[in-house]
């Protein structure tokens, strides 16, 4: 008669120590129990494969190492249950001191420009947490802060060596050295910025304006200001100032900038800068006829004569209204009536440093048929 209990329906194994990650150098233990009676075979298992000699209902490993994480389990077979029967997995991981940390930087040229920011960055290996120590040139980089980062905000000459970093945690006390990352500074002249102020487009007479430039490199620096690619005189600072800007000073300005390793010197970008004569008086007047009433069914002209700097531009209103299409400076109307164009009509001028000038009104009586 088959006794049933010698059938294996459950086995459960169990790990002790049971924390989540054990140490580097420890032992752990893990133990199978299975509902089947008469004589049990156990074989072990790690990631799946069978473990060599791990044979009994217990599982030792005395001295863990990396190489021992992974997921275990264990099938147990018997006479009545010889397919065996598997347990449950149990997740092993094992903590190890650091080995290899390393370190890089971002950006990763060789020389980096002096003004720029640099960025180096520890990948560490082993359990956390880490501790770091950072170092140039074999020196405590002092202020330096216990961060996986380093962060170099404003390169200078004095940025320039070779940076690494001690990394420790609890299974390391002493810490291992990272690979070592030198950091070259380029003391050449290089991204050479020229801006204006004020930044408007266009700009009134009179106006102050001045050009200023930034840029990297090592100094001293030389200058030289140029005005449609002509130098200007004594134009030798880092930024050239125009006190009361004139119409005669629009054009485009740029600046290249000099200094040991650069003789030949770094030109920037052109800055446009247009001054305008703003429009201050505005006048309209009757030109058609000159002479004489407007007939109905005639033709008036009214124009406008404006000051200021070109380009302008012109609306034309009637009772304050704007007149559609009329953007010219003459307004003609041919086929003149008196419901559609009476009034009291008057222009509006604008340019680029000018928002709107209004004219006079002119009176318009268009004289009906007889």
């Amino acid at each position: 008669m088959l006794n049933v209990n010698n059938i294996i329906s459950e086995v459960i194994i169990t790990r002790s120590p049971s924390d989540e990650v054990l140490d580097e150098g420890g032992s752990v233990t893990f133990t199978a129990v299975a509902n089947g009676s008469g004589t049990l075979t156990y074989q072990w298992r790690k990631d799946g494969d069978d473990i060599e000699g791990a044979t009994s209902s217990t599982y030792i490993i005395d001295e863990l190492m990396a190489v021992h994480s992974g997921q275990y389990s264990v099938r147990v077979t018997s006479a009545l249950t010889p397919g065996g029967f598997v347990s449950n997995v149990l997740d092993l991981q094992v903590a190890t001191g650091v080995v290899n940390p390393l370190l890089a930087r971002l950006p990763a040229t060789t020389d980096v420009s002096i003004g720029s920011s640099v960025t180096f960055t520890v990948t560490p290996d082993g359990r956390p947490p880490h501790f770091f120590t950072w170092f140039k040139d074999g020196e405590l980089i002092e202020g330096a802060s216990n961060a996986p980062n380093y962060i170099i905000h404003f390169v200078t000459q004095e940025s320039a060596g070779n940076y690494s970093v001690l990394v420790s945690n609890a299974l390391t006390p002493e810490g291992v050295y990272t690979n070592t990352v030198p950091l070259g500074v380029d003391d050449k002249v290089s991204n050479v910025v020229a801006t204006r102020a004020p930044d408007e487009e266009a700009v009134a007479e009179s106006t102050a304006v001045e050009f200023t430039v930034t840029h990297s490199g090592a100094g001293p620096f030389t200058y030289q200001w140029y005005k449609n690619d002509v130098p200007i005189d004594n134009a030798t600072g880092i930024s050239h100032s125009l006190p009361a800007a004139l119409e005669a000073d629009s054009g485009n300005y740029r600046v290249r900038v000099f200094n040991a390793s650069t003789p030949e010197g770094v030109l920037s970008d052109p800055v446009p800068l247009v001054v305008a004569q703003p429009v201050s008086s505005v006048s309209a007047a009757l030109t058609l006829p000159l002479e004489g009433p407007i007939v109905e069914g005639g033709t008036f002209r009214i124009t406008a004569t404006a000051n200021g700097s070109e380009p302008r531009t012109y609306q034309w209103y009637r009772g304050g209204v704007p007149i559609d299409g009329a953007t010219g400076s003459q307004l003609t109307i041919s086929g003149a009536t008196p419901e559609d164009h009476d009034g009291e009509y008057a222009v509006s001028v604008s340019n680029p440093v000018t928002n709107e000038e209004f004219s006079n009104n002119v009176s318009i009586q268009v004289q009906p048929e007889p």
